[in-house]
């Protein structure tokens, strides 16, 4: 799932800065840093857009989660993890998006299938 659809209005409405760390940053490295600093809300907010998009909830409540696990990525990636909010539209930042989100399923999928056994 790629995220710069949603990292856009959110870097439009916030104040420009500039980073030259995000320059030498790797979309892994990227995508690793927002995994060490994840936590429980970031799990709850992939959980809870994976069972808006499982449960074939209505357009606009998939569309709202998305948009809550897509602000929860970009906190990460500027808060924690020194990207510069005028590189959230990089394809970098779309790829780590893309790897954190594949790593954090993968998380949450064996926490589950844990619970079931």
């Amino acid at each position: 799932m790629r995220l710069n659809k949603f990292a856009a209005p959110i870097a439009a409405s916030m104040i420009f800065l500039t980073g030259a760390h995000a320059q030498t940053m790797t979309a892994e490295s990227l995508a690793n840093c927002m995994l060490e600093n994840s936590g429980e809300n970031e799990k709850t907010a992939l959980k809870n857009m994976m069972i808006k998009a499982l449960s074939d909830a209505p357009a606009a409540e998939l569309e709202a989660s998305t948009m809550a696990l897509g602000l929860t990525i970009v906190g990460l990636a500027t808060s924690n993890c020194d990207m510069a909010v005028g590189d959230l539209t990089s394809d970098m930042f779309g790829d780590a998006a893309e790897l954190y989100g594949m790593e954090m399923g993968e998380l949450v999928m064996t926490e589950a299938m844990a619970k079931i056994e």
